[in-house]
C-alpha cells in the first residue's frame, strides 16, 4: 500500500472512548507526517521546482523534459534516489546543469521535501501563522518565560538582553533557510502553499507553520538581525514588522501546488498514483487543512472546537 493511498482503521467498538480517540488520532497524524515530509515508499524525493525568473522555465532530468514552470510558479515532482544529469533553462539561459544526487527520502529524516530554484533568485523562510483570540498572549507568555529564557542563554553561551531575546523569539518563528539552487525544507512544514483561513481548535487559538517565499531585503535584514551582537528597542520594532509583513505575505501564496506534467512527452517523474501534497480548498476530498489539521503542536484535535477565522483578534 503507498503512502497516498493508506488508511488506518480503527474498530468501532473503540470510536467513543478515549483508547479509541488515541488510536484515531495517532494513525492520523502518522499520515500527515508522512505526507508533510515528502516522502514516498519506494524512496524517492518530493521535489518542488520554484521559477523565480521573468521566463518560462524548462527542466529535464537524464534527458527528458519533466516540468514547463511559468515564470513566478512554482510545481512539483517525485524524483528517484541516485545520481542524475539535470538541466534547468529560461529564456534562452542556462540556469543549472549538473548531476545531482538524490538522497533515499527514507534515510532523510530531518527533512522534508527539496526546493529547487534554478536562478537562486529566491529566498526562503520559515513562518508561523497565529490564530485566535488568545494567540497574542500565548506569544508574550513564551516570549517572557524563564524556562524558555534560561535555555536561550544556554544555548548562546552568554546572558541576554531584553531585545535580544525578543529578537530570538521572533527568528525562532521567522526562520531564514540557507541560500542556494538546492533547499532543503524542513519536516512539518507547508511547504510554499498558503496557510488555512480557517482552523478549528479547543483552545481557542492555534498555529500553522509554513514554508514561504520572502524578498532579499527582508533575507538580508533577517540575517543581519541574527547576527546583530547588541539590539536595540529599535531593531525589535524593525524586526517585528518584518515578521509581520512576511506573514501577511504569506497569504498571498497559491492554495494549492500542482504536480508539473509535459504534454505529450510522457515524463512525469515518480509514481503514478502519488496526489498533489495539498489540494484546494474547495476540494471535498482534499487533505483537511481548514478542518482537523495537526503540525505537532498537540492542540487541534477534539470534539467541540472553536472556529478561529483569518486574523481574528491577531496583532502581528
Amino acid at each position: 500500500m503507498s503512502v497516498d493511498t493508506a488508511i488506518f482503521v480503527v474498530p468501532a467498538i473503540w470510536s467513543d472512548s478515549s483508547l479509541g480517540r488515541c488510536l484515531k488520532y495517532c494513525g492520523l497524524l502518522v499520515l500527515s507526517c508522512l505526507l508533510l515530509t515528502g516522502c514516498a515508499n519506494d524512496g524517492s524525493q518530493q521535489v518542488y521546482i520554484d521559477n523565480g525568473s521573468d521566463d518560462t522555465l524548462e527542466v529535464e532530468i537524464d534527458n527528458v523534459k519533466v516540468a514547463v514552470v511559468p515564470a513566478g510558479e512554482v510545481q512539483w515532482i517525485r524524483i528517484a534516489p541516485g545520481d542524475h544529469r539535470i538541466y534547468a533553462a529560461a529564456g534562452g539561459r542556462t540556469l543549472f546543469s549538473d548531476v545531482k544526487t538524490i538522497e533515499d527520502s527514507r534515510q532523510s529524516k530531518n527533512f522534508g521535501p527539496i526546493i529547487f530554484n534554478p536562478d537562486g533568485n529566491n529566498r526562503y523562510s520559515t513562518c508561523r501563522i497565529e490564530y485566535g483570540e488568545s494567540a497574542v498572549m500565548d506569544f508574550v507568555r513564551e516570549s517572557v518565560s524563564g524556562a524558555e529564557r534560561r535555555q536561550a542563554e544556554e544555548e548562546s553561551g552568554k546572558k541576554l538582553s531584553d531585545e535580544a531575546f525578543a529578537i530570538q523569539t521572533m527568528l525562532k518563528q521567522f526562520e531564514p533557510l540557507p541560500e542556494g539552487k538546492w533547499v532543503k525544507a524542513p519536516l512539518m512544514f507547508r511547504v510554499l502553499v498558503a496557510p488555512p483561513e480557517v482552523v478549528r481548535t479547543r483552545m481557542g487559538s492555534s498555529s500553522r507553520k509554513c514554508l514561504t517565499r520572502i524578498s532579499k531585503g527582508q533575507y538580508e535584514l533577517l540575517i543581519h538581525m541574527r547576527d546583530k551582537a547588541d539590539p536595540g528597542d529599535d531593531d525589535v520594532i524593525v524586526l517585528g514588522g518584518v515578521c509581520s509583513t512576511i506573514a501577511d505575505d504569506a497569504f498571498l501564496l497559491p492554495d494549492v501546488v500542482r504536480r508539473a506534467t509535459v504534454e505529450g512527452s510522457g515524463a512525469t517523474p515518480g509514481n503514478e498514483s502519488s496526489r498533489t501534497q495539498y489540494a484546494s480548498s474547495d476540494d471535498e476530498s482534499a487533505w483537511d487543512d481548514e478542518v482537523e489539521e495537526n503540525d505537532g503542536d498537540g492542540d487541534d484535535w477534539g470534539d467541540g472546537e472553536d472556529e478561529v477565522e483569518e486574523g481574528e483578534d491577531e496583532d502581528w
